[in-house]
């Protein structure tokens, strides 16, 4: 626990490097992809429950299509700064 709390004020109080966020933004994009090809594959009872869980939270389930159209350009534009502003807003 105490080494959560340590990272958690390194990054409030000095962001992340630019490398940090690069690899982040890749494994995300990344994720989206995998989602995208293989989405023809999904059990149609996993796909079943995402449907519900999605009407009971009161959220529109998208298509991994639709989420990769979405999500590309929002994690293309992150930058070390937006990051950090947006980790300091919601931590302080």
């Amino acid at each position: 626990m105490a080494l959560i709390e340590q990272v958690l004020r390194q990054a409030l109080t000095f962001g992340f490097t630019e490398a940090e966020l690069e690899r982040v933004k890749k494994d995300l994009q990344a994720g989206l992809e995998r989602k995208v090809q293989s989405a023809a594959t999904r059990e149609s009872s996993h796909l079943a429950r995402q449907i519900i869980a999605n009407l009971n939270a009161g959220r529109v389930l998208q298509s991994p299509t639709q989420e990769l159209r979405l999500f590309a350009p929002l994690i293309e534009s992150l930058t070390p700064q937006t990051v950090h502003a947006a980790l300091q807003n919601t931590w302080r």
